[in-house]
């Protein structure tokens, strides 16, 4: 579907990435996590929607089109195993915005745990925040977290090969296996990849 768009924020984050939010009430009723837009030529993961008020929002580094009509939501939304009390998801930088999406929606289940583990080995968007739990499991050290997810009490963990303060050193499944080989009741959870 088409719609026209009303640009409500524009806000520059870290690393030259840049936080929009658009009134396009048709296409945030219908968004799903794991759906993009198509703006222009360009093809934008949708990071939140909020069906009543009308607006998605995105994070990209690219240059905006002038253009202000934009399609969607395309794309096959995510697909994960509803019926289990627990979710991993585990990402890639890229996939950011779809895991933000994904994990908004988990935080509203109710008796429903997820945790995020994110492979970050380029600029963040965000500047990662020393975590407020421990997670039982993963390393002592390995502390830090993106402060949006945390604060909807959803906790998080960052790996990098780039020696990032609080980041597991490595890759994100490393950290992930080294954190389910730590639980029971693996059966429990839910596993989903986003790379």
């Amino acid at each position: 579907m088409r719609e026209t768009l009303q640009l409500l924020t524009q806000t520059p984050c870290p690393g030259g990435y840049t936080h929009l939010r658009l009134s396009v009430p048709n296409i945030a009723q219908q968004a799903q996590p794991g759906q993009h837009i198509v703006w222009d030529k360009l093809a934008l993961q949708i990071m939140r929607a909020e069906p009543q008020a009308g607006w998605i929002e995105l994070l990209t580094k690219e240059t905006l089109p002038s253009t202000t009509e934009l399609s969607g939501p395309a794309g096959e939304a995510l697909q994960w195993d509803e019926s289990k009390p627990r979710s991993l998801l585990i990402a890639n930088l890229s996939k950011l915005p779809s895991l933000i999406c994904l994990a908004e929606q988990l935080s509203k289940r109710p008796n429903h745990t997820t945790l995020v583990l994110i492979q970050a080995d380029h600029t963040l968007p965000f500047r990662p925040a020393p975590c407020r739990t421990m997670i039982p499991g993963l390393p002592a050290g390995v502390i830090a977290t993106l402060p949006l997810l945390n604060d909807w009490g959803i906790a998080v963990r960052i790996a990098s090969h780039d020696d990032l303060p609080g980041c597991f050193v490595g890759d994100v499944e490393t950290l992930a296996q080294h954190w389910l080989a730590a639980q029971t009741r693996v059966e429990e959870i839910a596993v989903l990849r986003l790379v």
